[in-house]
């Protein structure tokens, strides 16, 4: 738990105009992650609004193959 709530206060936080260098953490996570074998998403809850939506991350070429019409 007590990573969970590290990581929560880490990246849960929103993000206003101007202070986007706050993303860095949540990219360079992003970018361990996606070195995982087999891994094609990641979902994870959207802070930005409080309808308690979830957000999905993917590779640009994942997604173009899995959304391609």
């Amino acid at each position: 738990m007590l990573i969970d709530d590290f990581l929560s206060e880490l990246l849960g936080s929103p993000v206003a105009d101007g202070e986007e260098y706050k993303y860095k953490p949540t990219i360079a996570l992003a970018k361990r992650l996606f070195t995982a074998p087999g891994l094609d998403a990641i979902n994870y809850p959207s802070v930005a609004t409080s309808d308690h939506c979830i957000n999905i991350c993917m590779l640009p070429e994942k997604a173009d193959k899995l959304c391609a019409g």
